[in-house]
């Protein structure tokens, strides 16, 4: 997900971090195990939070990172996926728990800025132009990579 430099990052959901630090192609890593055998991980981060290290328990909403063009990345964007007992899920498909209501006096921003979000959202699943797409030779392996362009490229 394409973001400026130095965006923060935070978790998902409440879990424990099982690993923060250098990880090869993904740079500077955080994975988090939730609940239900759910992972989470957030790679090419321009920096780990103060405090996030192995072990750490985090709650929902916390900042974990920020976001940065680390390891083999080429520009600044969070690498972000979601496990389910060691297999990658489309997060964009998945049914997440509803959360509490917005309140009242927050509503008519709220409904603005989901407005802004879902446009945003709806550009980006429409246009398939927003990716680059090479092929990853390396060690014989016939796979592709996809990067997308910075969100400002094709919002405007």
């Amino acid at each position: 997900m394409s973001a400026p430099r130095g965006t923060p990052v935070s978790a998902v959901a409440d879990g424990k971090v099982v690993y923060s630090g250098w990880k090869g192609n993904y740079g500077k890593y955080i994975k988090i195990k939730h609940a239900q055998s759910y992972t989470t991980t957030y790679g090419h981060l321009s920096r780990i939070g103060k405090g996030i290290g192995t072990r750490k328990e985090v709650k929902q909403g916390e900042i974990i990172g920020y976001v940065g063009s680390t390891g083999l990345s080429t520009g600044p964007h969070l690498d972000f996926r979601i496990t389910k007992n060691g297999r990658y899920v489309n997060f964009m498909k998945m049914d997440f728990p509803r959360a509490e209501p917005v309140d009242p006096k927050y509503l008519k921003q709220f409904e603005r800025t989901k407005k802004e979000y879902t446009a945003c959202l709806k550009k980006l699943k429409e246009s398939e132009e927003n990716l680059m797409r090479f092929p990853d030779k390396r060690q014989g392996r016939r796979k592709y990579w996809f990067i997308p362009f910075p969100l400002d490229r094709i919002i405007r």
